[in-house]
């Protein structure tokens, strides 16, 4: 299994040509660069740090008897060329743009707890009639989180091959593989999806009826923390408390650091006071010979310090 990282380029082929070649489109922390990563087995960087996604990133895997070549293309929520990000995919999609390569294929990863928003990206990304496959991702989360979805409407309703696909789950890995292996069998849409904001919103309506879809609800476990750190009493308090802490924490901890810098400070050049060293002198001698101009160098007495 090998793996090659380059920047948007500007010539022809691939830069893995052996293989189909399969695109991963989705929108930010859907979970693209997961699933890119379980089934190619690289490890790439899977934050949301500024331009982290703007490098593509191509892995070869081995489905179904074939070989694939997998492409991470950067996160986006529509295909209005607005950011370098956006341009990058829309570059990728076009098959009348002869410096970018095109894929064969798309897998189009949809998340479930924001299935209303994602449907506007893949009404878009179909404009390019390239073959596409639906990756449901979160179905559990939206399970969780008491939401439905039809699986087999949504596909009904999409007229594209669908598969959902959880984090961690083996099984549900090995169906998307074996669709990967049938790509050149993956059904395809009578009619395109409409892309009028006016027409689009109405067949969003319709998808999301046929897949009988329910919306998740709110977190349990944010609601239970909004319940404490937004009350008007017990917020504060918590803030406070990690106030407190965070600074005896810094205090504590800089104590041993700060002994140690003025120990070292004071063991370092440090010099013995003048009136030390003329300790044991006539008085007469040592005013002489610590600001007195009569008197010779040769007649003051040297330090007992320095008599040796």
């Amino acid at each position: 299994m090998t793996a090659h990282h380059h920047r948007h380029p500007g010539g022809g082929g691939h830069a893995l040509t052996e293989g189909v070649h399969l695109a991963l489109v989705g929108s930010p922390n859907s979970g693209k660069t997961t699933l890119f990563n379980a089934l190619t087995g690289l490890r790439a960087k899977t934050g949301n740090y500024p331009g982290v996604t703007v490098a593509k990133y191509e892995g070869r895997a081995r489905m179904g008897g074939i070989d694939v070549v997998i492409e991470d293309l950067p996160g986006t929520y529509s295909l209005d060329p607005i950011s370098l990000d956006e341009q990058v995919v829309i570059d990728t999609l076009d098959p009348n743009d002869a410096q970018t390569p095109t894929p064969d294929g798309l897998l189009v990863l949809l998340d479930a707890t924001t299935l209303r928003r994602s449907l506007g990206l893949f009404a878009q990304v179909m404009m390019s009639g390239l073959p596409a496959c639906v990756v449901v991702t979160f179905a559990d989360e939206l399970q969780a989180r008491g939401g439905h979805l039809d699986v087999a409407g949504l596909e009904r309703a999409l007229g594209v091959p669908v598969v959902v696909v959880t984090a961690g789950d083996k099984a549900q890995a090995r169906a998307l593989e074996d669709k990967v292996a049938q790509w050149r069998e993956w059904s395809r849409p009578p009619l395109a999806p409409p892309i009028d904001p006016t027409e689009n919103a109405a067949w969003v309506e319709s998808v999301l009826e046929r897949a009988a879809y329910v919306p998740a609800g709110s977190d349990p476990r944010s609601s239970r923390l909004d319940a404490v750190l937004l009350h008007p009493l017990f917020g504060g308090l918590v803030f406070f408390a990690v106030m407190f802490t965070f600074f005896q924490v810094i205090f504590t901890l800089a104590a041993p650091c700060r002994a140690m810098s003025s120990g070292c400070s004071r063991g370092w050049g440090a010099r013995p006071p003048i009136a030390s060293t003329m300790r044991g002198w006539p008085a007469s001698s040592a005013m002489r010979c610590s600001g007195g101009s009569a008197a010779s160098s040769s007649s003051c007495p040297r330090s007992p310090s320095s008599s040796s």
